[in-house]
């Protein structure tokens, strides 16, 4: 299957998947990616509807094993699947084998620790958004080779472009924030990721007792992103005290004042709700551990 140009990405994640019924009007690559996307957003429907404490407990934590599983893992066999969900219980070995497509046996194949799996198009390496990450020469130390097996799969591009390619820049910055708790675990007391099944994407506890909210978003143009912005969901356990929409490091560095247009432009975000770069965002969180410690709040 082809690729499509970013223009086309873009408008698949922002026009497509939001409208139902639009997909009789577009070509057949783009509608097959809108398809494997559904796939995925079948799943997460499905597991939100558990309807007891012990299973929505399960479904998170299967959702997490997921979802992580899939952007860590781009390339994988169906052996590895078989290994890590033939435990799951609300996740099927097909499901998540329809998200991947096989590779052929004598073909090698790239990976960008950055973004993901690339193309070769006349002899040079290409990802999925080259103005994000466009930087793709073979002896980097963040550009892979695969070798081609028998076996072998590759995520479908759908999944590339909603779930995988943001993904890696988000998962980043909760790793981040898992060494910042591993070293002041007096203070930041928890790093939850994807809380009540990805209704944002982090959540913050700290010794304090406050919390915080974090959704991550990877939208390389701040004037379509904040046309989507709204205030997190906060009920129940999901309930905070601060707010914070992080940006990739990637975008922000992409567009000059892309935090500043978004607050400007984000008509229907809430005052509170802040929006920042992933860089100022871990120096908040370190801006806050420190405050606590002169406090002695422990």
């Amino acid at each position: 299957m082809g690729t499509l140009s970013e223009e086309a990405n873009e408008y698949l994640t922002e026009i497509l998947l939001e409208k139902d019924g639009s997909l009789q009007s577009v070509s057949t690559i783009i509608k097959q990616l809108a398809i494997d996307n559904q796939k995925f957003t079948r799943i997460l429907d499905r597991l939100r509807k558990a309807d007891t404490k012990e299973s929505l407990e399960k479904a998170q934590e299967e959702y997490i094993k997921f979802r992580r599983f899939i952007i860590e893992n781009q390339y994988t066999t169906p052996d590895t699947i078989r290994k890590t969900f033939r435990r799951s219980k609300y996740i099927s070995l097909e499901e998540i084998g329809e998200l991947y497509e096989e590779c052929e046996a004598d073909q090698d194949y790239w990976y960008c620790d950055r973004c993901g799996i690339l193309t070769k198009k006349n002899g040079q390496l290409k990802g999925l958004k080259a103005r994000l990450c466009g930087n793709h020469h073979q002896e980097l130390n963040y550009v892979r080779k695969i070798k081609g097996e028998v076996g072998l799969l590759q995520i479908k591009e759908g999944i590339r472009q909603r779930v995988c390619f943001p993904g890696i820049p988000e998962l980043n910055l909760y790793l981040a924030l898992e060494e910042i708790k591993t070293e002041h675990n007096n203070y930041l007391k928890e790093v939850r990721l994807y809380p009540g099944l990805d209704r944002y994407d982090i959540q913050l506890c700290f010794s304090d007792y406050k919390v915080w909210a974090i959704d991550f978003k990877d939208v390389r143009n701040p004037y379509k992103l904040a046309k989507n912005l709204k205030g997190l969901y906060g009920e129940g356990s999901l309930q905070y005290d601060q707010s914070f929409y992080v940006i990739s490091d990637r975008c922000v560095d992409n567009y000059p004042d892309y935090t500043k247009i978004v607050k400007e432009e984000a008509k229907q975000l809430p005052k509170q709700t802040q929006v920042i770069s992933d860089k100022v965002f871990k120096q908040k969180v370190t801006e806050k551990i420190t405050q606590l410690q002169k406090l002695g709040n422990v």
